[in-house]
């Protein structure tokens, strides 16, 4: 949780267009480099913090698609409302290459599925919290062909909870910064926001109608927004529970990358806190695999964390046509219906990979395998594979005592 000081001025105002004077919403605003940060509401107003050692400072501006303004904090009286205008940039369209080759499209999911908790920001002071996975061509991938230029198709974010009736996150494309490996400039100059009502599972992004061509590796950025009224959400929520737990509340330390690091933790329950949980996996193998960052604020430094967040990313060596995207099952097609209620289970449940076997009288009717039996060396499920049977042998004992009842012989009492 965020903790305000006593020295500190408040300064509000509202972004806006300077060419129409129509409202920006969702505009980041806040210091660079430092934690204070937040974003524009819906109606593009804002209220900011300003600790009284940072009054010297300046305040960024930011919004995609607009140009920046950095205005020194000395010439915002806080006891006025700004309006802060901000101009529009003009689009730069992707080059269109030309190639007399032609190839099959392929499609390729890169990023990690593997899921071993969850991550939920608490910051109820300020706003603009972000974590952004890095996306390249591993050996891995390189052995199923791919290689850049590809086309960017669609991204997705695991939700391990929502408790909130409604919340949005917005993708960020982010080129690799040379000078450190963090998230640098941007390369969507579109605000793409997704708002959803789902309680968990995987929010999708299509991105596959802007054509974006990928040439190098690149971070996929998820960044939350949270507006007054979520913040006001999660803060009453985040009181009550401590004051109905204050045992609960621990400050665990984790070391990553040689550093110590304190972490406020929850011991136990937690999971129904207003907000939303991102899932990560905190495993070891994942943090050699992957590389993750995350930010608080808008503008606030990078840091690179031993959690990575569960996403995946598209692409594809040639743009996605209409036409070739999946088509709606027919009414009576069974098993085109059951194959995608497989395939949502996967999506939904985080689950690695599963055979299903239906038959009738002793014939087989139909059979799949979905997902990975090994998601690290991305082997897929098969015929062949073998699961380890735990609870399954609940139904094969519960059926045995069924049985054994029918024909007399035992009381289930």
């Amino acid at each position: 949780m965020s903790i305000s000081s006593f020295a500190q001025v408040i300064i509000s105002g509202k972004v806006t267009n300077q060419t129409d004077g129509s409202p920006i919403p969702y505009a980041n605003i806040g210091i660079i480099r430092s934690s204070v940060g937040t974003i524009s509401n819906e109606d593009g107003t804002f209220s900011i913090r300003i600790p009284e050692k940072l009054i010297g400072d300046t305040l960024l501006f930011s919004a995609l698609g607009y140009g920046k303004r950095i205005v020194p904090l000395q010439f915002l009286n806080p006891d006025l409302l700004h309006s802060i205008l901000l101009h529009e940039k003009t689009m730069v369209l992707n080059d269109v290459v030309v190639s007399a080759k032609r190839e099959k499209n392929k499609i390729y999911q890169m990023g990690n599925r593997d899921v071993s908790g969850g991550v939920l920001e608490t910051d109820t002071l300020y706003a603009g919290y972000s974590t952004a996975l890095l996306i390249e061509n591993t050996e891995e991938i390189k052995k199923q062909g791919l290689q850049f230029p590809v086309y960017l198709e669609k991204t997705r974010l695991r939700i391990l909870r929502n408790n909130l009736p409604s919340f949005k996150f917005r993708v960020r494309l982010n080129e690799v910064d040379s000078t450190n490996g963090h998230p640098g400039a941007d390369m969507l100059q579109q605000s793409f926001l997704v708002e959803s009502t789902q309680r968990k599972g995987w929010l999708e992004f299509d991105l596959s109608h802007l054509k974006i061509i990928v040439t190098k590796p690149f971070f996929v950025t998820f960044e939350q927004i949270l507006d007054k009224h979520d913040r006001t959400l999660i803060a009453d929520g985040y009181r009550e529970f401590m004051r109905a737990h204050p045992e609960r509340l621990i400050i665990d330390t984790i070391e990553f990358e040689g550093k110590k690091e304190p972490h406020l933790m929850i011991k136990r329950g937690g999971i129904d806190l207003p907000g939303t949980f991102i899932a990560v996996t905190s495993k070891d193998w994942a943090a050699k695999e992957f590389t993750c960052f995350t930010r608080q604020t808008s503008f606030a430094e990078w840091v690179k964390v031993h959690g990575i967040v569960t996403a995946t990313v598209s692409v594809s060596n040639q743009p996605v046509t209409r036409s070739e995207r999946p088509k709606p099952c027919g009414d009576k097609d069974v098993i085109c219906k059951a194959t995608k209620l497989c395939q949502d289970f996967l999506d939904e449940t985080g689950v690695n990979g599963m055979q299903v076997c239906v038959s009738k009288n002793g014939e087989i009717k139909w059979s799949g395998q979905f997902g990975y039996s090994d998601i690290q060396q991305h082997t897929s499920v098969t015929t062949q594979t073998k699961f380890r049977i735990n609870s399954i042998s609940k139904s094969l004992t519960s059926l045995a005592l069924i049985k054994r009842f029918f024909f007399g012989g035992l009381d289930l009492d």
